[in-house]
């Protein structure tokens, strides 16, 4: 136990200097000589992911919960490592299955939507444009090439997508929301209002067509239409609707109005009580 000990206390030293390699050696050693030390895989696991070593870094972390699944530190550790470089080491891992085989349209669009998650939309959209030439009759890479059209502002590309879409799925409701979305952006507002109100047709109670139709109709400078949809879509999902207009640009010409300032007080009351009782 000692030895373990002993070793676990030098790669700690390394490691503040900055020796990774021999850190990790003498953190390998620590768990030979104890394979039951939480400490000596945590700190293992730490050296492995500043080596950029992700899969085996998470080994570890995973190791060290195994061995003492009541060091509450073991436990914060691992959901640190999780929080912080799950969506890397996914990249991670589905590059290495891409490199293995590249003809797998589901890793393509899973990487792109990773690659999303952090902000990095046009390496998403690159794969998702080869997960689409490998797979072009799936609709959900289709559906999910558009909607990254939208976020990059190619949206005469994005509508184009979406129609082709539409013309195989008319009751696609999220299609018809993202091609509202897109029209609006274009100011092709009659466009986006037959749209949006094409997808609340087929869904009379979603939150978030009744949002983009008040965006449309703000964008539009038609105030009152805009409040009645709005009001509407924060009866069915409050939270999500409140989320929302904290950044929402489109909304700017209503913050003035009374109505509009009763909603969204309204709204950051309930969001405050909701905290309050969690």
């Amino acid at each position: 136990m000692g030895n373990s000990d002993h070793h676990n206390s030098r790669g700690i030293a390394l490691a503040d200097r900055g020796w990774l390699e021999e850190a990790a050696k003498e953190f390998k050693k620590a768990i030979a000589a104890n394979p039951d030390s939480s400490h000596a895989h945590d700190n293992l696991a730490t050296v492995l992911a500043e080596q950029g070593e992700l899969l085996d870094a998470l080994i570890e972390y995973v190791e060290a919960v195994r061995a003492d699944p009541s060091c509450p530190t073991a436990h914060h550790c691992l959901a640190s490592f999780l929080a912080g470089q799950g969506t890397d080491l996914a990249i991670s891992e589905y590059n290495k299955a891409l490199e293995i085989e590249d003809d797998f349209p589901d890793a393509h669009l899973n990487l792109a939507m990773a690659l999303a998650e952090k902000g990095d939309f046009i390496r998403a959209l690159k794969e998702l444009e080869i997960s689409h030439a490998q797979s072009p009759d799936d609709i959900v890479i289709h559906h999910e090439l558009a909607c990254c059209l939208i976020d990059v502002r190619q949206y005469p590309q994005a509508i184009m997508h979406l129609k082709v879409i539409l013309e195989k799925r008319p009751d696609h409701v999220e299609a018809l929301m993202d091609l509202g979305i897109a029209y609006t952006a274009q100011g092709l507002y009659t466009e986006a209002e037959k749209s949006l109100s094409s997808a609340l047709e087929l869904d009379a109670e979603n939150a978030a067509a009744y949002y983009h139709l008040a965006s449309l109709y703000a964008a539009w400078q038609k105030q009152e239409q805009a409040l009645g949809h709005l009001e509407k879509a924060a009866t069915y999902d409050a939270k999500l609707i409140y989320m929302w207009l904290q950044h929402d640009a489109l909304f700017i010409p209503l913050q003035n109005n009374p109505r509009y300032i009763d909603l969204f007080e309204r709204l950051e009351h309930d969001e405050s009580k909701r905290h309050e009782n969690q």
